[in-house]
Parts: structure tokens; sequence; C-alpha cells
């Protein structure tokens, strides 16, 4: 195996480590939940901080550059999820939809813009 297959390799297994480790709580917080246990309500308003901190592992640690993508996808995801949670800037859940709207495109624009600049035939990064 090559050094850069083998570099690869150990990113990929990072990124497995993060998702099981993340999913492993998750799982375990619901578990107990739903035996009875008592977990603090407010601990499910904190999910947002896990999209942004997942995305930004992405975009430091990429297995393949295309992987960036999702890095952004989960930023631009827990940024609306923490604005909405918290209630930042006077919006929350029922009026702040326009602004992911808003957030999606510009994303799209600029993966589209990306893409034809690093020439790819689709004109958007995969």
């Amino acid at each position: 195996m090559t050094e850069v297959a083998a570099t690869l390799e150990r990113r990929r297994a990072g990124g497995r480590l993060v998702l099981g480790l993340f999913l492993l709580t998750i799982g375990a917080l619901l578990l107990a939940d739903n035996l009875g246990f008592d977990v603090p309500r407010r601990i499910w308003s904190y999910w947002p901080f896990l999209l942004l901190g997942l995305g930004g592992v992405k975009l430091v640690w990429p297995g393949k550059p295309e992987d960036r993508r999702g890095g952004y996808w989960l930023l631009v995801v827990g940024l609306w999820g923490l604005v909405n949670v918290f209630g930042l800037f006077g919006l929350d859940w029922s009026n702040s939809w326009p602004l992911f709207l808003v957030a999606v495109g510009l994303l799209m624009v600029f993966e589209g813009a990306l893409g034809r600049r690093l020439g790819t035939g689709s004109g958007h990064v995969s």
C-alpha cells in the first residue's frame, strides 16, 4: 500500500470512528430516555453543535477532497439549527426557513462556480 493510500485509509477510519461515537452517544441518550432515566431535556438543545463539530472535522480532515462538500452542508444545517434552537436574531423554526433556503442556494452557487473553475464537467463538485 502506498503512503498516500495508507494516509487516506487512516482518515477514513478516523471519520468512521467519529461517526460511530456520535451515533453511539445519541443512541445511548435516546435509550436512557426511553427507559425512564432522567436525561435533562436541555441536552437536546445542543444538537447543532454536534453538526458544527462534524462539519469542521470534515473540512479540516477530509478523507477525499470531495468530502469537504459534506462538511459545508453540515455547517450550514448546524448554523441554521443553532439560530433556531437559541432564538438568535429573533428567528425560530417558523420564520427562519427563508434564511435556510438562501444559505442552501448560496452554497449551491459557490459549488457550481468552484466546479467550473476546477474544470469538472457537471459544473459542481461531488
